[in-house]
């Protein structure tokens, strides 16, 4: 009768310590695994916010470049394009009055002048021509920026809520690694009160 009495107080003594016992390593591990857990989620997150502000400095360069396009080089192309045709009608009414004159005055000279003005002038308009395709140019390139600056935006915006719900997979993670340390030291807990039973009630 002794010795199963004894065996009964070396059984809930060893429940009790390995209650006690796992309810430690149970705490030790689940701290661990919140630390884990947060410095793998700071890695994310720098990762996010690096990724985030490579596209928002993309975003500016973009736009602003697109709004080079559309201000500065355009209204130069314009004043340029306005005073080619400027000089092209100036020339085409210089290579009339030469004309007029010649048929006034029988002077070869003034139809040779008034011919090369009119080719002065076609040459002005030709190039008024390019300026203005140069402009289109510059406007298709400035439509073209301003779509990759929008479609930019959009990636971060995309960005960010890939970012939440990393964010909550992380927070869903937390909140399993506690219920689990919770069941566990409920279990090491009932460990503890068997072995307790077993110790005051052995006679």
């Amino acid at each position: 009768m002794g010795y199963y009495t004894d065996l009964r107080r070396i059984l809930a003594l060893a429940g009790i310590g390995l209650g006690l016992l796992g309810i430690l390593l149970v705490i030790i591990a689940y701290l661990s695994a919140l630390s884990s857990i947060g410095s793998t989620q700071a890695i994310v997150d720098a990762q996010f916010t690096n990724l985030d502000a490579i596209l928002e400095s993309g975003q500016k360069a973009v736009l602003n470049a697109s709004s080079g396009f559309q201000d500065a080089p355009n209204a130069a192309l314009g004043d340029i394009n306005d005073a080619l045709l400027a000089y092209a009608e100036s020339s085409d009414g210089l290579a009339s009055s030469f004309e007029s004159m010649g048929s006034i005055l029988p002077l070869g000279q003034m139809d040779e002048i008034g011919v090369k003005l009119r080719a002065s002038a076609a040459s002005l308009r030709s190039a008024s021509l390019e300026f203005a395709s140069m402009k289109g140019s510059f406007n298709s390139t400035a439509t073209n920026l301003e779509e990759t600056g929008v479609r930019m935006g959009e990636y971060r915006q995309e960005l960010a809520v890939s970012h939440l719900e990393r964010s909550a997979t992380f927070d869903a993670l937390r909140a399993t690694c506690a219920l689990v340390a919770l069941a566990a030291i409920a279990g090491f807990l009932a460990l503890i009160a068997i072995g307790g039973a077993l110790l005051f009630d052995a006679p």
